[in-house]
């Protein structure tokens, strides 16, 4: 049957809404969408058909993405008829007829993976060290902030490498952190991207670009979290300088500490600044508001006029308060989320993250009160072996504030992470999540169910070699867990 004939038989049974060859929906990955998006109504009425043809074979994969983008754009299945000389096992409606030579299908660009993650399409992580990757979770570094641009690293030859490899279903092994979460049941910094980017996925997969950065421009820092390190924290790094005996380590102490307190960053801000497709700008530390050139920073993306297509995010550890900066993030920005890194209460948030907790309650109260349509405020909690029979406690104070809450696994040191519980923490974990409201918590306590039982020993020693230096006391603030990990260590 000719195109036209088919075109007109058609039409004495249903109203077409559009009529169209498959082959230009392959084309690029948001044809179809931008198709569906163009034709929606609110409501079609029963004889109304969007009508889809090709003497062609199309794909199982094909069909899904079809069906994808049908239930995005919100387009009940039952108004889109497949049209070809094929009966196809799919939920749409088939109608199969031969019909003359249509355009052939060429090499598709559309993608439908299930290893497919957002980030490394739109997402740079830039650490503390000027590494960049696609993520903070990302296993190695695929780039370096120095002499090139972040717009020549992001389309280098290591980036394109881990994007080809997920449009084709593989799974890059650097992005192992993730799959390991997401087999155990919790949630994943893929998954959470996932939802985020939903809406607007189709169009990014078809222009790659940088719309979103994660950087950490100081490691100025007024904490010791029990979970940081040296090189992440200058307050760690100064007491690292005090205790250590090795003369080449206290070298590179120094050394950090001279650059840190000497650090500005203002050639990064400006190619910041010149990223015209950013969206969301996400600003991590050591501590932002420690860090010397902040309202510089700010300054410069409010007058270059790009503040106001931004969303800026800053991970913040709740012990700084300024009405100046607040005030310019506020009144400047497309919106603003405050992500304050918290993993537990009261006595025992002093003890493993080295604050006031009357100081940080009385901050989250301030922003809770600021909370708005523009303003956001979520905790960041990082789940780890000193915290994790207390989590209920950090959920009960998200409620109270009415925070979100961002769950991140630490993954090292080894001996802090939950895979590296031994058997009686575990059989405790298992007691107190298995069967709990809160599925983030029962996931935790499946992941843990499946790990292989380790020796606490260090463990113990860590802690107790902090209280030392610190003069705190951990084996009473957090006894549970002290005791649960202290038995047999010895083995």
């Amino acid at each position: 049957m000719k195109i036209h004939e088919l075109k007109s038989n058609l039409e004495k049974d249903y109203d077409l809404v559009a009529f169209v060859d498959l082959a230009d929906l392959r084309e690029q990955h948001s044809a179809v969408y931008d198709l569906f998006k163009s034709i929606r109504q609110d409501v079609f009425n029963d004889t109304q058909r969007i009508v889809l043809y090709s003497q062609h074979n199309p794909e199982d994969k094909f069909l899904q993405h079809i069906v994808n983008a049908a239930k995005l754009i919100d387009i009940g299945e039952f108004f889109i008829l497949i049209v070809c000389p094929y009966d196809l096992d799919i939920s749409l409606q088939n109608l199969v007829i031969d019909i003359e030579k249509t355009k052939d299908f060429q090499q598709p660009k559309y993608v439908v993976s299930d290893s497919l993650c957002p980030l490394p399409f739109t997402h740079q992580t830039a650490d503390q060290f000027n590494n960049l990757k696609p993520c903070c979770k990302f296993i190695g570094k695929t780039g370096k902030w120095e002499n090139r641009s972040l717009k020549q690293e992001f389309k280098n030859e290591a980036m394109q490498k881990i994007r080809d490899q997920m449009i084709r279903g593989e799974y890059p092994a650097g992005c192992s952190k993730c799959w390991h979460i997401e087999a155990t049941g919790g949630t994943s910094v893929r998954k959470n991207a996932l939802v985020r980017y939903e809406k607007v996925l189709h169009e990014y997969l078809d222009d790659i670009a940088i719309r979103e950065i994660e950087w950490s421009p100081t490691r100025l820092c007024n904490f010791k979290c029990r979970i940081c390190r040296s090189d992440a924290s200058t307050s760690i790094a100064a007491e690292e300088l005090k205790f250590t005996k090795d003369v080449s380590y206290r070298e590179v102490l120094k050394d950090f500490l001279y650059q840190e307190k000497n650090n500005d960053n203002l050639l990064r801000i400006q190619q910041l600044a010149d990223l015209e497709k950013l969206e969301s700008l996400h600003i991590l530390g050591g501590e932002p508001f420690m860090w010397q050139s902040l309202e510089t920073f700010l300054n410069i993306l409010i007058e270059s006029d790009r503040s106001k297509n931004i969303s800026l995010v800053l991970n913040t550890n709740g012990s700084h308060w300024s009405d100046l900066i607040m005030n310019k993030i506020i009144n400047n920005f497309k919106g603003v989320e405050f992500v304050v890194s918290l993993d537990d209460v009261a006595e025992r948030f002093e003890v493993t993250r080295g604050s006031n907790w009357d100081l940080i309650e009385g901050n989250l109260k301030k922003f809770s009160n600021l909370q708005s349509n523009i303003f956001k405020v979520s905790l960041a909690v990082t789940v780890n072996l000193q915290n994790v029979l207390y989590l209920q406690s950090v959920i009960d104070l998200a409620d109270k504030f009415n925070f979100n809450i961002s769950w991140i696994y630490l993954e090292d040191p080894k001996f802090l992470c939950i895979d590296n519980a031994n058997e009686k923490t575990m059989q405790m974990v298992q007691e107190k999540y298995k069967n709990h409201t809160n599925n983030e918590l029962k996931s935790i306590a499946h992941r843990m169910s499946v790990s292989k039982p380790c020796n606490g020993k260090e463990f113990i020693t860590y802690a107790d070699m902090l209280d030392t230096r610190r003069k705190q006391n951990f084996k009473e603030t957090h006894k549970e867990i002290y005791e649960a990990m202290s038995i047999n260590t010895h083995i």
